[in-house]
């Protein structure tokens, strides 16, 4: 199953942050910038958005592009039905909060995984993903853009140093001025290497989207099987992955003291 994420892609899964603001105000600090972002962020009970996001983190020559549509509804409950690349098209995410079920009609195929009671959130949780670049960044404000119409503040958020891992290294936002919502996120590598790309548009916030859409049924005849099965699953040679791939895969050339080469995982990735 072919499974990317963003952040993502990223992380990546979504966000954001709230209500109509009444009125607009230019001269704000970008403190007070992220603070109304994040009032609003907290307003959220559900959100149903598409996410088009760019993906330059794998030199393969071309950005990966995906497409999805995403309703999330707190705590922690997450449909995502992919739209582009075709050849994930169809395949749906679906999280009641306890359980990951990931489903490719084309093959009868759904994987499944426990979700974790805390832990970072990936970067398909984009609203928990917002949530942690605010609350853990140096924040600077970069000017004002429009953006489909909408006239934007470009923040940029740097980590701070807590010891703690970190998705990137920098983050820039174009937050709507009159939603607080942003439009479109970038995020770094080594504080200049672009990596991913996300736009947010056909956003819909607390619409009152029930539980039953987060209920996953299993397909009559479905092959099911847990993620580490399909792991195992995945492993191919260097020689078989790359009959599948339309760039090269290189070999390691070394390997410490008593390591050995073992296997390729092909297809599936983080969620």
């Amino acid at each position: 199953m072919k499974y990317k994420t963003i952040a993502g892609v990223i992380a990546m899964v979504v966000v954001v942050m709230g209500v109509m603001f009444m009125g607009c105000v230019e001269d704000l600090s970008p403190t007070q910038i992220a603070k109304e972002m994040q009032e609003k962020q907290d307003s959220i009970e559900d959100i149903t958005m598409t996410i088009k996001g760019y993906s330059n983190s794998y030199d393969f020559g071309e950005s990966t592009i995906i497409e999805i549509k995403q309703i999330s509804k707190k705590p922690k409950m997450m449909r995502v039905e992919y739209i582009q690349p075709a050849e994930i098209a169809g395949q749906i995410m679906v999280s009641d909060g306890k359980t990951l079920w990931m489903c490719d009609p084309t093959e009868n195929q759904v994987i499944t995984m426990d979700i974790p009671e805390t832990g970072q959130p990936s970067e398909m949780d984009h609203m928990a993903f917002i949530a942690e670049v605010l609350n853990n960044s140096e924040i600077s404000f970069l000017g004002s853009e429009i953006i489909d119409g909408h006239s934007t503040y470009v923040i940029e958020m740097i980590p701070e140093e807590t010891g703690e891992p970190v998705f990137h290294e920098k983050t820039i936002f174009w937050v709507d001025k009159v939603t607080w919502m942003p439009l479109r996120i970038e995020m770094y590598e080594n504080e200049s290497k672009l990596v991913n790309t996300m736009e947010f548009k056909n956003i819909e916030i607390n619409t009152g989207v029930p539980d039953s859409v987060f209920e996953f049924k299993i397909p009559e005849g479905a092959e099911v099987m847990t993620r580490e099965e399909s792991r195992e699953k995945e492993k191919v040679t260097i020689k078989e992955a790359q009959a599948n791939s339309s760039f090269d895969i290189l070999e390691p050339t070394y390997l410490p003291s008593g390591y050995e080469f073992d296997t390729v995982h092909t297809g599936g990735s983080e969620a």
